[in-house]
Formats: structure tokens, C-alpha cells, sequence
């Protein structure tokens, strides 16, 4: 007779299964911030991705895929409550096949947002805003705006919500890899490459913060920067960006003094994807 404190192999064989079961989960493709030096935040301060697309797989892969995400987050939130989950979500191809499946995913109360690749450069952004996280391009662009003075560019970066300590890490950091230049009398300034691309990127959340949908159906396009992100049809007409820009960045007057340097940053944009022109 088999002693009570050892299973039988039945009793054994369901135990190891329900291992399994629980070990059946979905690892995160991206956790940010990652290993980033001075960072010190507690892991409820991180965004956990996971990336959903569709390969022509049957529907039972992703309800599957749908169970492991909840287990994983379930385990995520014991160690961190505060963790954010964010998706990276497929196009056309998981929205038309797997609808059903993306729009429970959406749904859960865990889910904080979800982003796409044409409109990462915004709502990923924003996630790492929302936690505090200070980007060097978020800096790049409080120098702009205030022609390099630093303590006008610490006074716009407290102003948005970052604390001192950040401010300070990513100041340090964006100086050890040259990304800005301190000049004389605690002035800053940006490398020509790095201006570039944040003037760029500047005038798309020009877009993103002061553009609008458009009134009525009947309402004419043309002439119009579109942004993804914020449902159908959101965008500003290309003389209103070019003015809101300069009133918020004076210092941008002088490399907008070339016209074709404005259809350039266009240019980019929509080449980039990042917003379409009509």
C-alpha cells in the first residue's frame, strides 16, 4: 500500500500538469525603462510590452495568447501593482482577422494603452511621460523653446510634471553622449544633427497638441497634416503649425528661414509615417 504522504500516479500526473498550466505564460517583448543607468524607480514604475500581430495562425493560437496575457500580468501585478501594460498592436491584418480577440484585449481593466507603429513617436511617448521618464528628445525640445537658457528649460520641464532628480539623470546623460553642448554661461545647445530631428519631431506634437477633428463630414481637408493616435481625420492646416510652432519655439524662425527646410521636415514626416498630408 502506497504511504498517504506520497501521490499516486495519477494524483502526480494532475499536480505536474497544473505546473505546467502555470507556467504557461507570455513573456513581454519590452520593459521600459530598461537597465538604464540612474533610473532607480521600483519595477511599478515600468512599462510592460507585449506584441500582438497576426501571422495567419487559427483563432484557437490567439484565445490561447489572450489566457497567457492574463496569467502573465496576473504574476507581473503580485511583484509589481503598479506595472503598466501597454500593447503593440498589429494592423489591418490581427483587426480584421482576430477583431473579436484585440477588442477583449483592449478591454482589460489592466490594459493602459496600446500603440501602433505609425503612432509610437505619440502614445509611446506618453506612456513613458506618464511615469516620469524624462527623454532626451523631451529635453532637446524645452532647449529649443527656450533658445538655450537651461534654467528656463528646467522651469518647462518641472512645469510638465518631471522632478528634479530626472531632469538632472537625463541632463547628465544626454551631455556624456554629446547630444547637447553646454556652452558659455550655462548655455545649451543641440548638435545640427540632433536640431534636425528634434525640430521635427517638435512640429509633430505641434500637431498632436493642437490639432483637432474636423467639424462636420463636409468639411474640406486640403492643406491639412494628419497625426494617427487620435482617431479618424485629426490634424492642423500646415500655415497654423508653422505659426503655433514659432509662437511656442521663437528660435525656430531662424531655421525656418528657408522655406524649403519647412517642406523638408514635411517631407520627413510623411516618409516616416508619421502623419499623412492632404
Amino acid at each position: 500500500m502506497i504511504p498517504s504522504s506520497t501521490p499516486t500516479p495519477a494524483v502526480a500526473e494532475t499536480a505536474a500538469s497544473k505546473q505546467r498550466k502555470i507556467a504557461k505564460q507570455r513573456g513581454y517583448d519590452f520593459v521600459l525603462p530598461y537597465q538604464t543607468p540612474n533610473w532607480t524607480a521600483n519595477w511599478g514604475q515600468r512599462i510592460f510590452i507585449q506584441c500582438q500581430f497576426y501571422a495567419g495562425d487559427s483563432g484557437s493560437v490567439s484565445h490561447k495568447s489572450l489566457d497567457q496575457t492574463k496569467a502573465s500580468r496576473q504574476y507581473v501585478l503580485s511583484l509589481a501593482p503598479d506595472a503598466r501594460f501597454v500593447e503593440y498592436v498589429d494592423g489591418a491584418g490581427y483587426f480584421s482577422a482576430l477583431n473579436g480577440d484585440l477588442k477583449k484585449l483592449l478591454e482589460m481593466s489592466t490594459t493602459s494603452s496600446f500603440f501602433q507603429v505609425r503612432s509610437a513617436a505619440i502614445r509611446l511617448r506618453r506612456e513613458l511621460q506618464h511615469l516620469g521618464f524624462l527623454m532626451p528628445l523631451e529635453l532637446e525640445h524645452a532647449i529649443i523653446r527656450c533658445h538655450g537658457d537651461r534654467a528656463k528649460a528646467e522651469s518647462y520641464l518641472t512645469s510638465d510634471g518631471y522632478s528634479q532628480p530626472e531632469i538632472n539623470r537625463c541632463f547628465h546623460d544626454c551631455i556624456q553622449r554629446a547630444l547637447i553642448k553646454v556652452e558659455d554661461n550655462d548655455r545649451l545647445s543641440l548638435t545640427p544633427e540632433r536640431r534636425i530631428v528634434a525640430r521635427r519631431y517638435f512640429m509633430l506634437d505641434v500637431v498632436a497638441q493642437c490639432g483637432k477633428s474636423p467639424s462636420s463630414a463636409s468639411q474640406r481637408l486640403g492643406g491639412y497634416l494628419m497625426v494617427p493616435g487620435y482617431g479618424p481625420f485629426y490634424g492642423m492646416k500646415l500655415n497654423e503649425i508653422v505659426s503655433e510652432a514659432l509662437g511656442l519655439a521663437p528660435s525656430l524662425r531662424e531655421d525656418w528661414s528657408n522655406p524649403e527646410t519647412i517642406t523638408g521636415d514635411i517631407s520627413w514626416l510623411c516618409d516616416e509615417g508619421l502623419v499623412i498630408s492632404c
